[in-house]
């Protein structure tokens, strides 16, 4: 059983009763973000607003959130985002989270115990499909298992590693199964659109940006400035 003293939904929690033994909510959230391969540090309930540094995003954050408003509707359709930046730390990874945590505060009290979403770390997906042809490993398993089922996968950092002809026929496949089957995918990116086959193929790159919306995020690197803040 969860130990709710440390319950990680305090923050953004709205139950009346919170503090009691036996809270179905957190052990209902705490398996769909586990199934999903999202780490407790980010499920916190991130703020995502304008301020004077990132103002030229105003237009991008009104659509993401109203994404979020829509998000039974959008995953239902089979809705596709391509968030990217030239810019790194500034928002592309976060608001991905943010439409997966709205889904799963929309659908938990109904949900069964199953995965639902899924978020894979692009980089960290390869390198562990090229492991698992030697040593079998659990992350691929948990992937290869949920990944055309679950509602909606997060392609986080897409093109960021120059991947082999190997990974990009795995990728490939697994985005061209789900999108067949009219499934949602998020993909991050710091690659412009019209730069992306350079680095995926034609094939790939075509599927992922003609058939998504594209968010561009122009804002600075927000880690960045929090760092010198704190000097």
């Amino acid at each position: 059983m969860i130990d709710t003293s440390q319950c990680w939904l305090k923050d953004s929690c709205n139950q009346v009763d919170c503090g009691k033994e036996y809270c179905i909510k957190l052990i209902k959230l705490d398996y769909l973000y586990n199934e999903a391969n999202i780490s407790l540090n980010q499920r916190e309930n991130v703020k995502l607003s304008i301020s004077s540094v990132n103002k030229e995003d105003t237009v991008a954050f009104k659509y993401l959130n109203n994404f979020c408003g829509r998000i039974l509707d959008n995953i239902e359709k089979g809705k596709n985002l391509y968030i990217y930046s030239e810019n790194v730390g500034n928002g592309k990874t976060v608001w991905s989270i943010k439409i997966l945590q709205s889904y799963f505060n929309r659908i938990w009290p109904t949900s069964k115990l199953e995965c639902r979403a899924l978020f894979i770390h692009v980089p960290q997906f390869l390198l562990a499909l090229k492991d698992n042809i030697s040593e079998k490993s659990e992350y691929i398993r948990h992937i290869k298992d949920n990944i055309l089922n679950c509602d909606l996968v997060i392609f986080d950092e897409l093109g960021t590693k120059a991947a082999t002809q190997f990974e990009l026929e795995h990728l490939l496949s697994y985005i061209n199964m789900r999108l067949s089957l009219g499934k949602s995918c998020i993909y991050t990116s710091n690659i412009v659109p019209d730069k992306l086959s350079d680095l995926l193929g034609d094939r790939l790159a075509s599927r992922v940006v003609n058939l998504s919306e594209c968010v561009e995020l122009k804002g600075p690197d927000m880690r960045k400035l929090t760092l010198k803040k704190g000097e």
